[in-house]
Formats: structure tokens, C-alpha cells, sequence
């Protein structure tokens, strides 16, 4: 189980980078050194932030965010703590370090809301992230017409006594409810974080998911794979533009009728 803290528990963004390396299943050394890489610096450099002999340039930190996997919301507090720990007047530290508290809090408040969000067990996790279906079905009983065991069942062309299980299961954990053998969306909701056991199953199952659908050719769907090669500096803006998109799409998710449903795959990364 990952005890990796959350970097909105930290005021020194060097523990938080201790903390992410001692993490990683490779020697420390060795993690100083991809990281060295991964921002285009050497590794005595890297020694010398870490020690507190110098500072992140806020550019470097930007990479680094990139190269760790930051949410667009961690990425601004990691900014941030290296802002504070630059900050060369006492005046400026003292309201960067407001700052930082401020972002703290509105983290926790996240954190909390999402606790509750998450109430699900690891065994209750572990089956909703094993097959794509689950998520399938919960999100397919969040649609406008009444929904039905049996009607989920033709919808994804699986057994009536498996789609009972997968609906009891569902009902089970506060993700679904059942009257009068009406299913729609329960209150329970789900988010797997990045440094979640389950986010390698859940990413996979979706992926797979799209390879089959693309053998439907389906005039709605839209695939696009592309290999390519560009500077540093626009592969850095590309990644930088996907999650203000997605931030900018879950808003408007909010108000938007539950008429179909859709899986959105975007794939972004190095090779």
C-alpha cells in the first residue's frame, strides 16, 4: 500500500521529493538520477537542491511537476512551496507562506468531501476496478430512461444472472439503488488517484475497452493514435492543455443531462 503523502501536506517542497523517492521501488541514487534526466540537469545539481545549497529554478519545478504526474491542482501548491522557499525578503515569505496555507485548506476541504466519496473498502475497490463493466453499468443507470437489470443486460450483451450480480454488488456499496427493479445512480461516487493500486487496472480496462469498440466502427466514436516528434517545450505546453481541458469538461459535466454515455481515453507520454 502506497503511505506516500499528499504534497498539500508539506511547506517544504524538499520533503515532499524525499519523501516521493523513497517511494519509488528504485535507489534513491537512482531516482535522483532519472529525475536529473527528466529535467535536463545533472545529478550533482539535483544533490545540491536537495541538501538546500540552491533552490529550483520555477522552470525546473515545472518540469519536475510534469515528470512526477501532478494533477493541475498540485502542480500550482509544488509552484507555490518553491515560490516560498525562494521568497528572499521576510515580507514575501511571510504572504507566500499565507498562500501555501491557503491552498492547504482548500485542499483539505477537497480531501474531506472526497473521503466521504471514497467510503468504499479496498475489497469493494479492488472488484470495481477489475472489469470495465462496473463503471459501465453505474454510469449507464445514470441515463434518463429507467434502466432495469434486464435491460442493462441486452445493453452490453451479457448474461441476466451476471448483471444481477453486477447490480447487487453496485447496490451493495451505495454506488447504484434498486426500487421496484429500477436501477439509477446512487449517492456513493468513486475517484481513483494516481497513487492508487487500482489506477493501472482501471486505466487498462478502459483502453481495452476501446480497442473492441473500434471493431464497431462506429460513426459517433473518434480514435486517434499519433506518434510524433516536437520540441520540449511544446510536448511541456501540450501536457500543460490537457488538464485544463478536462477541468474545463468536468464543469460543464455538472448541469449536462445524463443522455449517453461516453469513455474518454487520452494518452500523452514518452517513448
Amino acid at each position: 500500500m502506497n503511505n506516500l503523502k499528499s504534497v498539500f501536506e508539506f511547506l517544504d517542497y524538499r520533503l515532499f521529493l524525499k519523501g516521493w523517492v523513497k517511494e519509488k521501488s528504485v535507489t534513491q541514487r537512482g531516482q535522483w538520477s532519472r529525475m536529473a534526466k527528466a529535467i535536463g540537469v545533472t545529478s550533482t545539481m539535483i544533490s545540491q537542491v536537495m541538501r538546500g545549497d540552491r533552490n529550483l529554478s520555477l522552470e525546473l519545478a515545472n518540469d519536475l511537476c510534469d515528470y512526477i504526474g501532478f494533477a493541475e491542482d498540485e502542480a500550482r501548491h509544488f509552484l507555490l512551496l518553491v515560490d516560498f522557499a525562494r521568497a528572499g525578503s521576510t515580507r514575501l515569505k511571510t504572504r507566500l507562506r499565507n498562500q501555501v496555507i491557503e491552498s492547504q485548506s482548500r485542499a483539505q476541504t477537497l480531501t474531506k468531501r472526497l473521503k466521504v466519496d471514497e467510503a468504499m473498502t479496498d475489497a469493494a475497490k479492488a472488484t470495481f476496478y477489475s472489469d470495465w463493466i462496473y463503471s459501465a453499468v453505474r454510469n449507464a443507470s445514470a441515463l434518463e430512461e429507467k434502466q432495469t437489470a434486464e435491460s442493462l443486460a441486452l445493453r452490453f450483451g451479457i448474461s441476466r444472472s451476471t448483471m444481477s450480480e453486477i447490480v447487487n454488488f453496485l447496490v451493495e456499496t451505495g454506488l447504484c439503488q434498486s426500487q421496484s427493479g429500477i436501477v439509477s445512480v446512487g449517492p456513493q461516487k468513486t475517484h481513483v488517484a494516481a497513487s492508487s493500486p487500482f489506477v493501472l487496472s482501471h486505466h487498462r480496462n478502459w483502453r481495452l475497452k476501446a480497442v473492441d469498440s473500434m471493431r464497431a466502427r462506429n460513426e459517433s466514436d473518434l480514435f486517434y493514435t499519433g506518434p510524433m516528434s516536437l520540441s520540449r517545450e511544446l510536448a511541456q505546453e501540450v501536457r500543460r492543455r490537457i488538464p485544463t481541458f478536462l477541468d474545463e469538461l468536468y464543469k460543464d459535466l455538472g448541469p449536462s443531462k445524463s443522455e449517453v454515455v461516453r469513455c474518454l481515453n487520452i494518452d500523452w507520454f514518452e517513448f
